[in-house]
């Protein structure tokens, strides 16, 4: 009985630093963001180019905002001078990413056991990635020559179809998906598309997401 009663005792006495401890934790989490706030806020004002002293009072939101924008424009940038540098590597990008797309979205309506809610998230979610690639390299594999890949291959690239998620409102940019396979898909048919086979000699030149 004594041992039961100092275990309970001792449980409360837990629960209760836990509970005073609380408030000094948040005060230093509260800390620790408002000073990497503040570092981020630094670091992308310098990135921008922008007069630290007209931009004093920058709210949190801003400060993310900003940042958010930055490296958006970084990620386009980058993509575009590796195209710039290899025309052929929005290719290798597409055909890598629609070989998986296309063996994930075939696996899916396939296997057993899976929620028919969960196979169309998953299958709407790869659509909406094909869709943000399209919309961080606008366009590019329209500007190789006859939109031919590496392998000799012609891309299946075409203009928006019936089966494409709309374009974010106020983008400026095209979006293209592939075109649907000739096997219909009761769920996502947009998702199952044509991809350039590849050569049988090796699959070097192909890029793979992982």
């Amino acid at each position: 009985m004594p041992d039961i009663m100092a275990a309970h005792r001792h449980s409360l006495s837990k629960a209760e630093l836990r509970k005073s401890n609380k408030p000094i934790m948040e005060k230093r989490r509260r800390a620790r963001i408002n000073q990497c706030l503040d570092e981020l806020k630094s670091l992308i004002l310098e990135a921008m180019k922008k007069d630290p002293a007209r931009h004093a009072k920058l709210e949190k939101a801003d400060i993310l905002e900003m940042t958010v924008k930055h490296l958006q424009d970084l990620q386009r940038h980058q993509m575009r001078s590796a195209v710039s540098a290899d025309p052929s590597v929005i290719s290798k990008f597409h055909s890598g990413f629609n070989e998986c797309a296309t063996e994930v979205s075939r696996y899916v309506s396939t296997i057993d056991g899976v929620d028919d809610g969960v196979r169309r998230r998953l299958l709407g979610h790869l659509t909406g990635c094909l869709s943000g690639l399209n919309q961080v390299i606008p366009l590019a594999s329209a500007r190789l020559p006859g939109d031919v890949n590496n392998n000799g291959h012609r891309s299946a690239f075409v203009a928006v179809s019936r089966h494409s998620p709309p374009a974010s409102p106020g983008s400026e940019l095209s979006v293209q998906v592939p075109e649907p396979l000739p096997s219909p898909s009761p769920l996502v048919p947009g998702l199952l598309m044509q991809v350039p086979r590849p050569s049988t000699s090796t699959g070097a030149d192909m890029w793979r997401p992982w």
